[in-house]
């Protein structure tokens, strides 16, 4: 018996080499990282809504400014292309005006009527 489990260790139950190990973080293709925290967690919360307005600041859509400990988002025009979603939420967001202030009523804004939880 020994012996049938020192050779099932030896042939399947050895480790890897060892090695660096680099993890990849990006999201799977044609996913943004809002999209993947969407489907993580079901809801459009505090952190789906930082995802998408990071990527729509990476991709040149939105620009992050920080004015006197107020912070802003203000529109631009992007090179590159969004996802649906985050093209939803700038035109949720930025109606009529090219500068938004950050704080709890945006996502207000951002909602359905009645799926807005304050604390989270």
């Amino acid at each position: 018996m020994l012996l049938y489990y020192a050779l099932a260790w030896f042939v399947a139950g050895r480790d890897p080499p060892r090695g660096t190990i680099i993890p990849l973080f990006s999201a799977p293709d044609g996913m943004s990282a809002a999209a993947v925290r969407y489907v993580r967690s079901m809801e459009f919360d505090n952190r789906t809504f930082a995802a998408a307005l990071v990527d729509t600041a990476v991709r040149g859509n939105a620009k992050l400014v920080d004015s006197g400990g107020t912070r802003m988002v203000e529109q631009r025009k992007g090179e590159k292309p969004l996802p649906p979603a985050e093209q939803a939420m700038l035109s949720k967001l930025f109606v009529g005006i090219a500068q938004v202030s950050l704080c709890s009523q945006i996502m207000r804004k951002l909602q359905m009527p009645g799926t807005y939880q304050d604390g989270r």
